[in-house]
C-alpha cells in the first residue's frame, strides 16, 4: 500500500508550486470533510493535527502557511487581515487546543489515511495539471450536490493544449461546457463525445449533479441517504478521481452512533479473536520480543514467545484451548497436523494432536561403500562393494572393521549431530490475548 504518512511529510514541499495550488488544496480540504463523513469530526481533527501540528511554520513560505490554515480552518480560513506572526499563532493556538482530542483518537489515524490518502492522490493530479499549464479549479457547493470543476490552459498560444479524454462517474450525472474568449457557450456536451475534447486557453467546465438522496429507516428514525458516488477526469494520461461517501441528512443521532460503532468493535473483537492472526495463533518475526510486543500488544492483544511456559487461566488462550501450557518452538521447526492424510506422503506418526512434538529420527537407508582397502575379489569393476560380498566378507574376518563414511558436497563436510533443511532462524510469537 502507498505510504499515506510519507507522503504527509511531503506536503510542505510540493506545495512550492505558488499561489495556483489553492484551487488543489480544495480537494485536500474535500478528503478531511471524508474523514469527517465516515468516520467522526473527532478522526477529522486527529488527521488535520497529524498532518500539521508537528511543524516549525517559521521555517514555510507565505503559500505554504496558507495552505495549511485552508485545510485546518476550512476554506476562507486563509490569510485574511492576520499578520504573519498572528497566522502562525493562531494555527499553534489550535493545535494546543485539539492536542488531548487528536491524540485520543489517535486509533482512527489509519483508517482514516486510507480515506485522505485517495484525496491526496487527486490533489498530486492536481498538482501534476498545474505543471502542464492547465488550472484545475475545483468548486464544491456547500452541500456537495453539486460539483462545478473548470479547466483552463494557462499558456498565451490559443493553439496550444490538451485533450479530455475520459469523464467516469458513479452517482452523478454531468454535463461538459466549452466557450469562447467572450465567454459565449461554443458546444455543451451531456456525455462525452467520440472524439476528445480540445483544452486550450478558454474556458472548460465541468457540472456534476449528485444523484437524488433516497428514504432510509434507522431504528424509529427516517433520514435522507445520500448514495456514494465518484469522479474521474481524464486528460492527457493523467487520471484524476475523487471519491464522495454516503451521507445521511440528518446526521443519525449520537447515541445510535455509538450504538452502531459499538456493534462494529463488538464485530471486530471476535474477528481478531478468532480469525486470522487471532488468539492461538502463531507469528514468525525477526523482531525482538521487546520490539514486538512494543508494535503488537495493544487494544487488549497480548503476544509472547511460545517457550512452554504456562499463562493465566483467565486468559484467552485458555478459554479457548482447555489447556494453560504454550507450545515450546525454541529450535522447533513447524509442521501441519496430518488430518488422515497417508502415512507415505504426511507425518508418519499419523494424526497427533496439535502442539504435540516429535522427536527427531533418521529415515532408515542404505549406504554403497566405495573402498579400495578389501581384497579385489570383492569389488566390481567400479569400485563398488554389494551388501552380501561385505558382509560374506566380514563374517569371515577375525578382526573388528569400523567403516567410516563421510557425507560431502562441494568438497564440503556436511556431518553434524542432528538432521535438518537449510532454514533461518527467528522469534516465534503466540497470542494469549
Amino acid at each position: 500500500m502507498k505510504t499515506i504518512q510519507a507522503l504527509f511529510f511531503l506536503f510542505a514541499t510540493v506545495l512550492a508550486f505558488g499561489q495556483t495550488t489553492n484551487n488543489c488544496n480544495a480537494i485536500l480540504q474535500h478528503g478531511l470533510r471524508n474523514v469527517n463523513i465516515s468516520m467522526s469530526s473527532e478522526a477529522s481533527i486527529a488527521r488535520k493535527y497529524e498532518n500539521h501540528c508537528d511543524k516549525d511554520y517559521s521555517l514555510l513560505t507565505d503559500e505554504q502557511v496558507g495552505s495549511i490554515e485552508a485545510e485546518v480552518f476550512g476554506y476562507g480560513g486563509g490569510e485574511g487581515s492576520y499578520s504573519r506572526r498572528e497566522r502562525e499563532e493562531r494555527l499553534r493556538e489550535w493545535c494546543k487546543t485539539n492536542e488531548q482530542e487528536a491524540k485520543a483518537n489517535k486509533e482512527s489515524l489509519v483508517q482514516s489515511s486510507i480515506i485522505y490518502g485517495r484525496a491526496y492522490e487527486a490533489y498530486e493530479k492536481c498538482l501534476e495539471l498545474q505543471a502542464d499549464k492547465i488550472q484545475f479549479n475545483y468548486q464544491p457547493s456547500e452541500d456537495f450536490k453539486t460539483i462545478n470543476i473548470n479547466m483552463q490552459y494557462t499558456s498565451p498560444t490559443i493553439s496550444d493544449g490538451i485533450f479530455l479524454t475520459g469523464v467516469e462517474t458513479e452517482g452523478f450525472t454531468y454535463e461538459i461546457k466549452t466557450v469562447d474568449k467572450e465567454g459565449i457557450i461554443v458546444k455543451k456536451y451531456s456525455s462525452l463525445p467520440d472524439t476528445p475534447i480540445y483544452i486550450n486557453n478558454l474556458a472548460t467546465n465541468i457540472l456534476f449533479k449528485r444523484e437524488p438522496s433516497v428514504l432510509v429507516k434507522e431504528g424509529n428514525q427516517t433520514y435522507n441517504k445520500v448514495p456514494r458516488g465518484s469522479i474521474t477526469i481524464q486528460t492527457s494520461g493523467k487520471s484524476l478521481m475523487l471519491s464522495y461517501p454516503e451521507e445521511y441528512k440528518p446526521t443519525i443521532p449520537a447515541q445510535r452512533a455509538i450504538e452502531l460503532q459499538s456493534q462494529i468493535d463488538n464485530l471486530n473483537m471476535q474477528i481478531e479473536e478468532v480469525g486470522i492472526d487471532g488468539v492461538a495463533s502463531v507469528i514468525a518475526s525477526l523482531l525482538t520480543e521487546k520490539k514486538f510486543k512494543e508494535l503488537y500488544d495493544r487494544n487488549g492483544q497480548e503476544w509472547v514467545l511460545a517457550m512452554g511456559q504456562t499463562v493465566s487461566t483467565n486468559s484467552k488462550y485458555y478459554e479457548y484451548t482447555n489447556t494453560n501450557e504454550l507450545p515450546d518452538l525454541r529450535g522447533r521447526f513447524l509442521r501441519g497436523k496430518n488430518y488422515s492424510r497417508s502415512k507415505s506422503s504426511g507425518n508418519v506418526d499419523g494424526d497427533l494432536a496439535l502442539a504435540d512434538g516429535q522427536d527427531d529420527t533418521f529415515k532408515s537407508h542404505s549406504h554403497r561403500i566405495y573402498g579400495n582397502k578389501f581384497p579385489a575379489s570383492t569389488s566390481n569393476t567400479n569400485g563398488i562393494i554389494s551388501v552380501d560380498v561385505l558382509k560374506s566378507y566380514l563374517e569371515n574376518f577375525s578382526d573388528p572393521v569400523d567403516a567410516t563414511f563421510t557425507l560431502n558436497e562441494n568438497n564440503q563436510n556436511k556431518e553434524s549431530t542432528e538432521t535438518r533443511p537449510r532454514n533461518i532462524t527467528v522469534n516465534f510469537f503466540i497470542r494469549i490475548n
